[in-house]
């Protein structure tokens, strides 16, 4: 039993490596891409929001400027704790349409590689003791 669960945790965080290593080669393709400007932008908010089962989600709001107009993007996975209000952080907005912006931290990637660590070695210790 405990080799299927194993096995199981192995195959997610595999596929955890995969959507990571998807998401951060689409956010660096957008980071050396000509139509994509590198700016800072600065923490100005955060929320926190729980589900029915009490886990806390933080999400960071960055604003940044681009001409005589301000923009702000929402971080996606927010480090824990979130970062303070009014730290520097890169954007990376699209030059003809600036709204269109990421974030230079790659949470969600970092996310994804983290969980799928987990799998993995959850994994393999279910293997192992079986």
């Amino acid at each position: 039993m405990y080799s299927v669960a194993g096995i199981v945790c192995i195959c997610g965080g595999i596929l955890f490596i995969i959507i990571g290593i998807l998401s951060y080669n689409s956010d660096k393709k957008k980071m050396i891409d000509p139509d994509f400007i590198k700016t800072i932008g600065y923490v100005v908010d955060y929320k926190i929001q729980s589900d029915n089962e009490g886990y806390e989600t933080k999400t960071i709001i960055v604003e940044y400027e681009v001409g005589n107009s301000k923009y702000r993007i929402t971080d996606k996975l927010s480090s824990t704790p979130p970062k303070p209000i009014g730290s520097p952080i890169d954007v990376y907005y699209k030059y003809s349409y600036p709204v269109e912006a990421i974030l230079g931290n790659h949470s969600y990637s970092k996310f994804c590689f983290i969980f799928s660590s987990i799998f993995l070695i959850v994994g393999i210790i279910l293997i192992i003791i079986q």
